[in-house]
């Protein structure tokens, strides 16, 4: 089963319940923020002043044959072929569509830790440490070596950090991954998969990556994954949202 750990710094977990069902939609206090949860969406706002942190919404969509990031979370199967040479790797993965969530359910409400059915996986929020909160993603689909969760695209969106790279310290529009490689004679941004591969490197191949973003709203979010994961930034293929994806 795959996990994904989302970390946002400077966000308290603390769960209680307003005057809405506990286990139906409706707003959930958490510390100093309230978490909205919908029929198929979930927000994490400030709540001092009810700025929009984060949206996660499967009405989102995706693309019509499912190879771009659903909406809201998602998991698939897949295979990869991984050439190596001179500390650089190129990964020719094939998969099929993501299987994603389109509704969510409260399933538990208690002091630290909310927990929500995303279709036939789970979303889980949960406090890790003072200032942080922790969201766990776990695919439903027996076999799964692939998760994600996606997050709406604001029009003034930012997204910094992400370790060594050399195309720039703003990546919106960009896909990342994260794997440490060698950087080649000089970079290029590749055409397809083994364009000038091994000779040079890609653009986003770094000595050292680091699975930690920040975004312009004022959080940051790490993934805690030892595995090769893409950090997709409102990528022209799915402007319209953000995602994070382990292996």
């Amino acid at each position: 089963m795959k996990i994904i750990h989302i970390i946002f710094p400077l966000l308290l977990l603390l769960v209680s319940c307003g005057d809405e069902d506990p286990l139906g939609p409706g707003s959930y206090t958490v510390g100093d923020f309230t978490v909205v949860v919908g029929p198929d969406s979930l927000e994490v706002r400030r709540g001092a002043d009810g700025t929009l942190l984060m949206r996660s919404d499967a009405t989102l969509g995706s693309s019509t044959d499912g190879k771009e990031p659903p909406g809201l979370a998602g998991w698939r199967t897949a295979t990869v072929d991984i050439k190596t040479a001179y500390g650089m790797s190129i990964f020719d993965e094939t998969a099929p569509a993501w299987q994603a969530a389109t509704s969510l359910q409260v399933l538990s409400a208690e002091s630290g830790k909310l927990s929500l059915g995303a279709g036939e996986g789970t979303i889980t929020l949960s406090t890790h440490a003072k200032g942080v909160l922790a969201v766990t993603v776990a695919p439903g689909k027996a076999g799964a070596n692939r998760a994600i969760q996606s997050f709406a695209c604001g029009a003034n969106d930012k997204f910094y950090g992400m370790g060594a790279m050399v195309h720039g310290t703003q990546h919106r529009g960009e896909i990342i991954p994260t794997w440490t490689s060698e950087q080649g004679i000089g970079k290029v941004r590749r055409k397809f998969l083994s364009d000038q591969f091994p000779l040079k490197g890609d653009i986003h191949d770094s000595y050292f990556p680091i699975p930690f973003m920040m975004h312009s709203a004022g959080f940051g979010v790490l993934v805690r994954n030892s595995q090769r994961g893409l950090f997709n930034f409102c990528h022209k293929d799915n402007a319209n949202r953000w995602a994070l994806e382990t292996w």
